[in-house]
């Protein structure tokens, strides 16, 4: 299973990534190690997390952060990243 990530989810991710990095260099790769690492488990386990709030995507829990994604045959699509704390949608 292959698995993109959309524009809007790349640039929601940087602007996360380069704000928690005003703090901590080391915060943020240890942020993108862990998401990354949690997106790449989706190939074993695409259905692991809960539905969406959006019809057709499912929300993984990162820390803080929840990452919407949706699934079809073979093709998982990282369709944004957010703070727990952002309304949605």
């Amino acid at each position: 299973m292959k698995t993109i990530w959309s524009k809007t989810a790349t640039e929601a991710f940087d602007v996360i990534i380069d704000y928690v990095a005003e703090d901590s260099e080391a915060a943020a790769e240890k942020l993108v190690d862990v998401i990354h690492e949690k997106v790449a488990g989706l190939r074993a386990f695409p259905s692991l997390y809960k539905t969406g709030r959006v019809a057709g995507t499912r929300e993984m829990s990162v820390g803080n952060y929840i990452v919407v994604y949706s699934v079809t045959d073979d093709l998982i699509t990282v369709n944004t990243v957010l703070h727990g704390a952002q309304q949605y949608p």
